[in-house]
């Protein structure tokens, strides 16, 4: 991963004013308790370089106000029907009665910035469901914390959400806001930006590029790069972690000081987080990765691989050894690429699928020049803890909603496991029964696996298949369709066709 580059949001040079402020608040003008001029008086004296006065459904409206020093910025928060948004930098009021991405669209085209509001808020934690932030195009930013949800049903903070949105390789930004509409609801989360001066139009351009941190008490001094390394500076803060995709942690540092060398990364961004006392945090922009690795692990993510099932009149008979006449009827697929990384796997992997109506069959040719040492330290059928054998896992969206799955592992000793995974709350589906049988040889193993459940002709499902691999070797798993981290990412399964 050596050829791994960084795209920074940040400045490069010394040549900007560092601005703090919020954009979302309320007035009486919709539903906060003090007038327009008593909150601006009450962030002028937080000391703010900004403020946006975002009530709802209305056009932002600061004649006669008395900025105390502070730039205000046009700003509402769209919200008579459908999830909330904030219309940033936006002067006309933007029709309520439309489509939640009409809204975001007409935000865009009348050149604003539209930031989807406290993702968290509700007994449910889903004023945006992932599924529909994921659905949902257009959008610059996401309230990655909210002050207001803190004295109310919900999550405050969505950084969880956040990743997942990022981890399908969109860039948005993450804010923090107050969305105050009492007194004591400001001053809780805001944004820094880096502008060229103090000025609403170098305010407004700093927040497009994501040249900005969100904080909620931890303050980011300084945030530089040199070619794969980002150095995070913040002297308030007891710790500070690096970031990747689905959340993982790459790094950690139990101090004021990070150096993160994204060289070795897999992950298609990094961010950082900063701890500070009594649960305050900073929150960077994403860093996006690229390079020649990067860009062949975006082709792969974009990809959905297709896997033909060959249909017979008979159930092949089982050994292990693919030895019955009709796997060589069956199509066969071999590229399988590292599960974090996505370079080729060093051994090959051969996988077939057949169906006789009543059963799908799978059949699994695993080179290993290392048989002797084959892991197989599980030795029960039924267990869940077979992923740390030498082995496969199928994964098996029948619906093809990408929603739930059937989740099947089969050891190279030939011991299995089946199971249901994903939305499975409303109604758990009968899972279906396995069985399978298992070979070894000098220098390969196989497995043939036989599941109690068809598909109609014409029928497509999601599917994927990994290969976790142990034998004398550093843990290492590789999957036919690269998911790009997580295995259980529906969304990002392949085909089977029937």
């Amino acid at each position: 991963m050596a050829d791994v580059t960084i795209d920074s949001p940040y400045r490069a040079d010394d040549d900007f004013v560092w601005l703090k402020g919020n954009f979302h608040t309320h007035t009486t003008r919709s539903d906060g308790m003090q007038s327009p001029q008593e909150t601006v008086d009450g962030y002028a004296a937080l000391g703010y370089d900004f403020l946006g006065l975002s009530d709802h459904d209305t056009a932002p409206d600061m004649d006669g106000l008395n900025a105390r020093g502070m730039i205000l910025v046009p700003v509402s928060e769209v919200s008579g029907a459908g999830a909330h948004v904030l219309a940033l930098g936006v002067a006309d009021a933007i029709p309520v009665r439309q489509a939640q991405q009409a809204k975001l669209d007409a935000i865009r085209k009348a050149d604003g910035l539209p930031v989807l509001c406290h993702p968290g808020w509700g007994d449910q934690y889903d004023h945006y469901p992932i599924g529909r932030m994921l659905d949902l195009q257009n959008y610059v930013g996401i309230e990655i914390f909210n002050g207001g949800v803190e004295d109310e049903a919900g999550n405050a903070c969505s950084t969880d959400k956040w990743d997942r949105v990022l981890s399908e390789d969109r860039l948005v930004w993450g804010l923090a806001s107050d969305d105050a509409h009492v007194p004591m609801g400001q001053g809780r989360g805001w944004c820094v930006a880096q502008a060229s001066d103090r000025s609403l139009a170098a305010l407004l351009d700093a927040m497009r590029r994501g040249a900005f941190y969100a904080s909620t008490g931890v303050t980011i001094e300084r945030i530089e790069r040199d070619g794969t390394r980002v150095r995070i500076h913040a002297s308030n803060a007891d710790g500070i972690a690096a970031i990747g995709a689905w959340s993982r942690r790459l790094a950690w540092t139990d101090g004021t000081v990070l150096e993160f060398d994204a060289a070795a990364c897999t992950s298609p961004y990094v961010r950082f987080e900063c701890f500070g006392r009594a649960g305050r945090k900073a929150w960077t922009q994403p860093f996006r990765l690229g390079g020649e690795s990067m860009d062949r692990m975006r082709a792969l993510r974009a990809e959905r691989p297709a896997l033909q099932v060959l249909r017979t009149d008979r159930a092949p008979v089982l050994s292990g050894r693919m030895d019955d006449p009709l796997w060589r009827k069956a199509p066969a697929v071999t590229r399988f690429v590292r599960c974090y990384g996505a370079d080729a796997a060093p051994v090959q992997t051969e996988l077939r699928a057949l169906t006789d109506g009543r059963e799908i069959f799978f059949g699994v040719r695993c080179e290993e020049p290392n048989t002797a040492m084959l892991k197989i330290s599980v030795q029960r059928h039924g267990s869940s803890n077979l992923w740390t054998d030498d082995g496969i896992e199928l994964f098996m969206d029948v619906d093809n909603g990408a929603k739930r799955y059937f989740h099947a592992m089969v050891s190279a000793g030939g011991f299995a496991w089946m199971g249901e995974q994903g939305d499975t709350e409303d109604a758990p589906r009968r899972v279906p029964g396995i069985r399978a049988a298992s070979f070894r040889g000098p220098s390969e193993y196989g497995l043939e696996i036989a599941i109690d459940v068809s598909a109609e002709p014409g029928t497509m499902w999601g599917f994927n298949c990994v290969r976790n691999r142990h034998a004398g070797v550093e843990p290492d798993s590789f999957a036919w369709s690269f998911t790009g981290g997580s295995n259980h990412c529906p969304r990002r399964f392949g085909a089977l066709r029937f």
